[in-house]
């Protein structure tokens, strides 16, 4: 697990870098709304994997020193661990708040992934690397295609409308220029109305693009950030080589690596909970939507003007 943090670690650096090159390049977000922006991804906090302290025995053991279990006698046992977690947070009390404690975010055998505005960081936890999202053992195109493009979602939030709603420290500012926020708002509409045109047809009901367009400017700045973090990894690395007997180059196999994580089968009562509730649109139209707006994807699979896959009309925020 050390080497998967390792590398997870360097991948979430070059997203970042990624979303840096971005945000410098936008012609709609007035100078200083951009260099506080710059400031709060930099002091973006990342909880990668597990903490240190999990491979240092001497501070496990100094932990749970006090904590006794019975494996013959459950119950006791049991209260014995309520008594230690009550003493636990009760020490806490009387101490100064550690923001940077991994108790305070999530454990780390979850398969978990978020960003959190009142702490300005972002969680990846062990538990979510592993098979299908991230795996050592197989070209840097397919783990920045999945992995990447997670981060990337999760690091677009810091700026969002919920985002821009706390400073880099977690406290809550309203630090977006007025003429941004109008622009800001503009563009969205842009999203809104792409995605209300999704349609699912089992039920014959479309995507509230309201309710789901924070999450759906995520999926779009996610994979862009993760794509251009990816070339930039091959600038400073060397070209990666094709999957043997897949006839896909490596940008496109990026690109069917974040296509592949939402795979998904649904039973027509979750679908009809999500379409109706859920502030995520449906996995099919996460793909249908980003990668149809990306000029990249269509440049790497040579896509027809005005195909399905690359309208004339393309949504872009970030």
């Amino acid at each position: 697990m050390q080497v998967q943090k390792k590398i997870a670690l360097e991948i979430v650096q070059y997203v970042k870098q990624a979303f840096n090159g971005v945000l410098k390049n936008l012609d709609w977000m007035d100078e200083v709304t951009q260099r506080t922006a710059l400031d709060k991804v930099k002091s973006v906090k990342e909880y990668i994997g597990y903490c240190n302290e999990l491979l240092d025995n001497k501070k496990l053991k100094q932990l749970y020193n006090k904590l006794e279990i019975k494996p013959e006698n459950y119950l006791q046992s049991h209260l014995n661990l309520n008594r230690f977690e009550l003493d636990i947070h009760s020490r806490r009390l009387h101490e100064t708040v550690n923001k940077s404690d991994w108790a305070s975010y999530v454990n780390s055998f979850a398969p978990d992934a978020n960003y959190n505005p009142q702490t300005n960081s972002i969680v990846f936890s062990a538990g979510i690397l592993q098979e299908l999202i991230f795996n050592i053992d197989r070209p840097y195109y397919m783990n920045f295609g999945i992995f990447g493009s997670m981060i990337g979602r999760e690091l677009s939030h810091t700026i969002d409308e919920t985002g821009n709603n706390f400073d880099k420290n977690g406290i809550v500012s309203d630090w977006w220029a007025s003429k941004t926020k109008q622009l800001f708002s503009r563009k969205s509409k842009c999203i809104i109305n792409q995605y209300e045109n999704y349609t699912l047809t089992e039920l014959g009901k479309k995507v509230n693009g309201e309710r789901t367009k924070d999450e759906n400017i995520a999926d779009n700045a996610g994979v862009k950030e993760a794509y251009l973090a990816y070339k930039s990894w091959v600038k400073s690395n060397k070209k990666e080589l094709k999957l043997p007997g897949i006839d896909y180059t490596p940008t496109q196999l990026f690109w069917i690596s974040y296509a592949m994580q939402w795979c998904t089968a649904y039973k027509t009562g979750t679908q009809k909970a999500i379409v109706n509730n859920d502030t995520h649109p449906l996995y099919e139209f996460k793909v249908l939507g980003s990668l149809s707006n990306s000029e990249h994807f269509s440049d790497d699979f040579n896509c027809p003007t005005s195909a399905r896959m690359n309208p004339v009309k393309k949504c872009s925020i970030w």
